[in-house]
């Protein structure tokens, strides 16, 4: 059309078109135009060859002489183009000749500065339209992406018949989403989000469009199209970790995976932009203020993966957006979780709660919910065992975990309880009122152990550590030995007394519970 070769004609003879070209356009390729009128490939070759002859024979000449050559350069020029074009709609070249076609077609548009891709979208589609063959569309679509032709690649993102064609249009979608300037970002995200997301039959062209969403930083689309609608429970997963990456970056300040160019630039087809790997979690001490949570979008996303926490009926997906809440420390809101029908989804939650050393004070009143009242018992043990590396700061073992209903739940108590140096709770609980001899044996051992180590710490000098300021370090026992740091001048007089008391109660609940007499201790000394 005039539309597209005249503005060519016009820029690349310098805008001296004093006469209409146009008019007499079949009387100089008269001999060689088609049944269109425009003239044919090998027919624009030949006379361009011609032309430049005559040119390299005439040798420079004046003003007039220049503006001539520049009509002739700008004629040819766009003839060349017109046949490549109308060559891409013939389907009895093979794919290599195709192939070759585009790349002259391209550098042939680059030797102009107009570079508009909205020129190129009607005779990029209809070749689109004309090859069957995916290698040549594929081309196709890469050459519109240098071109920036992103009319023609939101098209065929959305109507193409092959799968691979649209994976290739959204990854020139998002390429050029990376580099120009912010209109064109937005345009690549909305198609992205809006309309492959929304309409696309093929998984892996949905993936590709998320994983483009957010290398351009985009978390409204991966939480609401990706997210919570998103009919992949695969997808759904991916979204939500994506989701995660997005805000861990923005909380640490870190820019999208973006390098904006010149929009006039028609920029080499390189790899996209690799994103720069996402914080594993967001320290608490960074989500602070009101207003800063607000610029990272935490709030939005944060209740977006609550949702799909919470309603999503998929385990996988509950499962992976537990686990970014998590990174993103909202534990309020991956405890939610314990209420699951799912045994193996709340066993993932202690797991996570568990992980939150940095929000111990809240995680542990959740573990103990846990512990105290959840119908499993693998959840169940599952929860003291996260409390007891928590150092169990609010006794929740010792008040909770020794009436559990389940012996081998008991028995890891016991266990928790010479680890943390608990002889009273062993002494007055465990010991003398359970009713599984399996505990009471493995109590007597962990008061055993507790007294043996309590008497090496005393008999050993106290030799303070670099990190020592003098006073009792906190540690874990085990088997007489030390989990932590805990120093031999740490030990207290009690643990000395409450481990003779222990030894007199095993000699007398033994007594009485068998017919076997334990021989005499003598004095403790």
């Amino acid at each position: 059309p005039a539309s597209f070769w005249r503005p060519i004609q016009e820029e690349a003879s310098g805008g001296d078109d004093d006469d209409d070209w146009g008019d007499d356009w079949g009387d100089e390729w008269g001999d060689d135009d088609d049944d269109n009128g425009a003239p044919s490939y090998p027919a624009v070759l030949a006379e361009r060859g011609r032309l430049s002859q005559q040119q390299q024979r005439q040798g420079p000449r004046g003003g007039g002489a220049r503006r001539l050559r520049r009509r002739e350069n700008g004629r040819r020029l766009a003839g060349l183009i017109v046949a490549l074009m109308k060559a891409l709609e013939d389907v009895s070249l093979d794919d290599a000749s195709l192939i070759a076609v585009l790349n002259r077609l391209k550098a042939a548009l680059l030797a102009t500065t107009l570079r508009d891709g909205s020129l190129l979208c009607a005779p990029l589609e209809k070749a689109m339209q004309a090859q069957r063959t995916e290698a040549v569309r594929i081309r196709v679509v890469r050459v519109a992406g240098e071109l920036r032709a992103m009319d023609a690649l939101r098209r065929i993102a959305v109507f193409d018949a092959a799968p691979s064609v649209r994976r290739e249009a959204v990854e020139m979608l998002g390429w050029n989403g990376a580099r120009r300037g912010s209109a064109v970002k937005d345009a690549a995200v909305a198609t992205a989000r809006d309309v492959v997301l929304g309409t696309d039959d093929d998984a892996s062209v949905r993936a590709h469009a998320l994983e483009w969403l957010a290398k351009l930083d985009d978390a409204d689309g991966l939480g609401e199209k990706g997210l919570l609608r998103d009919r992949s429970a695969e997808l759904r997963a991916r979204a939500a970790e994506l989701l995660g990456d997005v805000v861990a970056r923005r909380a640490y300040g870190q820019q999208p995976t973006t390098t904006t160019e010149s929009g006039d630039d028609v920029l080499p087809l390189t790899a996209p932009p690799v994103p720069a790997a996402a914080p594993r979690r967001v320290d608490r001490g960074r989500l602070r203020g009101e207003s800063f949570l607000v610029r990272i979008g935490y709030d939005v996303a944060t209740r977006r993966l609550a949702e799909a926490h919470v309603r999503d009926t998929h385990a996988g997906v509950r499962g992976a957006a537990a686990c970014q809440l998590a990174r993103l420390n909202a534990a309020g809101l991956v405890a939610v979780g314990l209420e699951d029908a799912a045994a193996s989804h709340r066993l993932r939650v202690v797991d996570l709660l568990g992980d939150l050393e940095d929000a111990r004070d809240v995680s542990v009143d959740f573990l103990r919910k846990a512990l105290e009242s959840d119908a499993d018992a693998g959840v169940r043990r599952a929860a003291l065992e996260r409390l007891g590396r928590l150092g169990d700061p609010k006794r929740a073992i010792d008040d909770v975990g020794t009436k559990d209903p389940a012996v081998d739940v008991r028995e890891r108590v016991v266990h928790w309880l010479g680890r943390l140096r608990r002889p009273d709770t062993l002494l007055e609980k465990s010991l003398p009122n359970d009713d599984a001899p399996s505990v009471r044996a493995r109590a007597a051992r962990a008061l055993g152990d507790v007294f043996t180590f309590a008497l090496s710490a005393a008999a050993a000098p106290h030799v303070p550590d670099s990190g020592d300021s003098g006073g009792e370090q906190q540690g874990l026992l085990v088997d007489g030995e030390t989990n932590g740091g805990y120093s031999a001048g740490g030990a207290s007089s009690s643990s000395t007394s409450l481990g003779a008391a222990a030894l007199a109660l095993t000699t007398t609940t033994t007594t009485t519970r068998s017919t076997t007499t334990l021989p005499q201790w003598g004095s403790l000394d």
